[in-house]
């Protein structure tokens, strides 16, 4: 007996060949040839990698089965459709697209380079420092005018506790001491009182 063929089942790999047979029927039905044809499954071949870590596009040839790809770094690819700034701007999330990414982080550049009256600006945040910088000065010129006025008052205070002094002096040398009580006695409330308020300023800072 003569066979063609595969004499069993066969598990093949890209580019392994095998045969069939090719029976020949006369005009009665009864086998006149027998022969056998080999088969090849094709090869799968990709081209050449290329510099890259990304695959771009990929053909197949529908005759050879060959791929053919491309590459590119992920810094380098291109968007596509940019959909522009994200008006509602948030949190950029793992799953958001590189295009909705960029658009998020354009609003927040947007905010930033925003004009003094856009809250969350640079120059907003600016203006604001301006303004309690400027509230500060106002507040040290009220104290420096405070401090001055009380510096007066005490120069102020201080000439008058002279004057009483040369008044008692002058008083003592003219014997008229013991006879003016009334004025001795002003004159110690005058010097109680501006012991207190000599006090006063010592306590709270102002004395120089």
């Amino acid at each position: 007996m003569t066979t063609k063929g595969l004499l069993a089942n066969n598990s093949l790999n890209f580019g392994e060949s095998f045969v069939v047979p090719k029976v020949g029927i006369d005009s009665k039905g009864h086998v006149s040839t027998l022969d056998e044809h080999t088969i090849t499954l094709p090869k799968v071949t990709i081209s050449a990698d290329e510099t890259g870590n990304v695959v771009t596009e990929m053909t197949i040839d529908e005759t050879s089965g060959a791929i053919t790809k491309t590459k590119e770094n992920v810094g380098t690819l291109k968007l596509g459709t940019y959909a522009g700034i994200i008006s509602e701007g948030g949190d950029i999330t793992f799953e958001d697209s590189i295009s909705t990414a960029i658009g998020k982080n354009a609003y927040k550049l947007s905010i930033l380079n925003g004009s003094a009256d856009t809250e969350g600006s640079l120059a907003h945040e600016a203006k604001l420092r301006k303004d309690a910088d400027d509230a500060l000065g106002v507040r040290i010129d009220g104290v420096i005018s405070e401090l001055s006025t009380e510096t007066d008052a005490r120069t102020s205070a201080d000439s008058a506790l002279s004057d009483r002094l040369d008044n008692l002096e002058e008083l003592s040398i003219s014997g008229r001491l013991t006879s003016n009580e009334s004025s001795i006695a002003s004159t110690k409330s005058d010097l109680n009182n501006l012991a207190k308020r000599v006090n006063t300023l010592e306590s709270a800072g102002y004395a120089t």
